[in-house]
């Protein structure tokens, strides 16, 4: 900033150390300015965003619909204030109409955060309540709006809720949340679950509690749910990329038949040498997030190194990944076995494969009844096949399903530099699985390709109750055809008088 072309009447007459009041008014007042330029979200064309409050959709000076609060729409031409979109008008059997709307009533979707369920839009009249369940095992952020007056937001157990209700209800009981927030308008609140219990979020327009909202008023309220979405860090030429998948079944443990959906973090053990067969004790440890789905990833790992899942945490236990897996079926005896698969590495010189990026596989862990855990562990290659004996999950059998943790990234993280890299690694471990079973023909393998069928050879017929077939009778020889002329142009056709 140039201070020189500040107006005489602002300008510092006094010391260096007593600046005069106005001056020190008038530079607070530039870095207020300067920090809520800094922090404005702005909304570019092709971003997503959603309505807080109905709003008009406007061509010049007409209203052509009116968009409900929270609807999700897509940003297009930005002029000013306005927000030019596309809305499929549902009272109009879904015609898609174009137009401005005021960016005022609309919200760009914070970065760094996805739905984690639909927003929700709800007009509570005093003394009125209600709540929605949120999504089990994720960390959530609600986003809240009221157009002109306060509301109260909790986060309730089942039970909680249930007590909170009769305490409307009746003026009896007691009650505890562990977030929320009281007479606000407009806010956030968080919320991170500490098991895998179903939570829900109440909104409150009631005069209870005590500080909360007065419950005076009829309000319109829009609510968002995000989740927070882990990006991938830009990829360095000398790093690599782990994906892998992750599940957590109850098998009658503690009284629970279920899969584990609370938060999960994979912890990935890593060690610069590894001996054949060695347990080996990890140098260091790598946590990555799991998503709802069991997806993770790790970027920017260092190559020629060896890794494997060394636990899973939740932040109610921790359930240690041991070596030995059931991921073998002998079918001559056609029973399990166990196999100590070992780390696995991301080796930066071998050929073809110089995508830097590991599978780790998907670690489907089974907690029984006692507290121990059985693993299904499924992985890219078949590293173990021979005559009688094959990884059931590392033959291609089903593509799809078994390298679904490069699919997962694909489409989550379209944008990634990695990405690339991944598709190439997806196409890497195709090609070596068509090579290696080209070596499995004959195999007992029920998963190996058949061999290469052959022309079918005329079935004879062995049944005696058939009548048998008489011979075809001989044809007398006949004079050979007489060898066809050499072929002439066609004759012109005949002039017409």
């Amino acid at each position: 900033m140039n201070y020189s072309k500040m107006p005489p009447c602002l300008s510092c007459k006094s010391s260096f150390n007593r600046p005069g009041l106005t001056w020190i008014l008038v530079l607070l007042a530039f870095l207020l300015i300067e920090n809520q330029n800094a922090t404005a979200e702005v909304i570019l064309p092709g971003d997503p965003i959603y309505v807080i409050r109905s709003t008009p959709l406007k061509v010049k000076t007409d209203t052509t619909a009116n968009v409900p609060a929270g609807t999700k729409l897509e940003a297009g031409d930005i002029n000013g204030k306005w927000v030019w979109i596309r809305y499929p008008d549902p009272t109009n059997g879904f015609r898609l109409k174009e137009g401005w709307i005021d960016s005022a009533n609309i919200l760009k979707r914070p970065k760094g955060k996805s739905e984690a369920s639909p927003a929700i839009a709800k007009r509570l009249n005093p003394k009125q309540y209600v709540w929605y369940s949120i999504p089990k095992g994720q960390s959530i952020e609600f986003q809240f709006d009221c157009d002109h007056s306060q509301l109260d937001f909790f986060v309730f157990s089942e039970e909680d809720l249930e007590a909170y209700k009769k305490l409307l209800d009746t003026g009896d009981g007691k009650v505890s949340s562990s977030s929320y927030v009281l007479n606000k308008q407009k806010g956030t609140l968080d919320w991170t679950p500490k098991d895998n219990d179903q939570y829900y979020l109440l909104i409150d327009n009631t005069i209870f509690p005590s500080k909360g909202a007065d419950g005076k008023h009829s309000v319109n309220v829009t609510t968002f749910f995000w989740k927070e979405v882990v990006q991938p860090p830009e990829p360095k030429d000398d790093k690599g990329l782990i994906i892998g998948k992750v599940r957590i079944k109850f098998d009658n443990f503690k009284e629970k038949n279920e899969v584990y959906e609370g938060p999960l973090t994979a912890v990935i053990g890593y060690k610069d040498k590894v001996e054949s067969g060695e347990k080996p004790k990890p140098d260091g440890e790598i946590e990555a997030k799991v998503d709802k789905n069991g997806f993770f990833f790790a970027g920017n790992v260092p190559k020629d190194r060896f890794y494997w899942i060394q636990s899973i945490k939740t932040p109610t236990f921790e359930s240690p990944v041991p070596f030995k897996f059931y991921s073998q079926v002998d079918y001559e005896k056609d029973e399990p076995t166990f196999v100590d698969f070992g780390p696995a590495c991301i080796t930066s010189g071998m050929e073809p494969k110089q995508t830097g990026v590991l599978d780790i596989g998907y670690y489907d862990l089974k907690v029984v009844s006692d507290g121990s855990i059985v693993i299904m562990l499924t992985i890219p290659l078949d590293q173990f096949s021979n005559e009688k004996s094959i990884n059931i999950f590392g033959t291609g059998k089903n593509l799809e399903t078994e390298l679904s943790r490069h699919a997962w990234f694909k489409s989550s993280f379209s944008s990634s530099g990695w990405t690339e890299k991944v598709v190439a690694d997806l196409k890497w471990i195709q090609d070596e699985r068509a090579r290696m079973r080209k070596r499995k023909t004959g195999s007992k393998n029920p998963f190996a390709p058949d061999p290469p069928k052959k022309a079918p050879a005329p079935k004879k017929d062995s049944s005696s109750k058939k009548a048998p077939v008489p011979a075809p009778k001989k044809e007398p020889k006949s004079a050979p055809a007489p060898a066809p002329s050499p072929k002439r142009a066609p004759a012109p056709a005949p002039k017409k008088n």
